[in-house]
């Protein structure tokens, strides 16, 4: 890096190193802002009031739910709801 001071460069390395350090961990924390219809929201708050959980936590939730349908029908197996006698498969498109 040519030109550049020992701090600059010092600095850049501390900024990679950081970066690298934050994208590698499963438990770090990402700050999203998501735009939804209030229909959607709705459906947040009413699971976080009904469980006790914050509206973030309800989304961490649907988000496990949604990764754990999709890899089950990407290994082309079925994810199904039993209620009384009717089976309805559940299906993300």
């Amino acid at each position: 890096m040519a030109g550049r001071s020992s701090r600059a460069n010092e600095a850049a390395r501390s900024a990679s190193s950081q970066r690298r350090t934050e994208r590698g961990s499963d438990d770090e924390q990402v700050r999203l802002s998501l735009k939804v219809n209030s229909d959607v929201a709705d459906v947040f708050k009413g699971y976080a009031d009904r469980y006790g959980v914050t509206v973030t936590e309800a989304v961490r939730r649907a988000a496990t739910a949604l990764k754990f349908v999709d890899e089950t029908q990407g290994r082309g197996a079925t994810v199904a709801v039993k209620d009384g006698e009717t089976i309805t498969e559940v299906r993300f498109m």
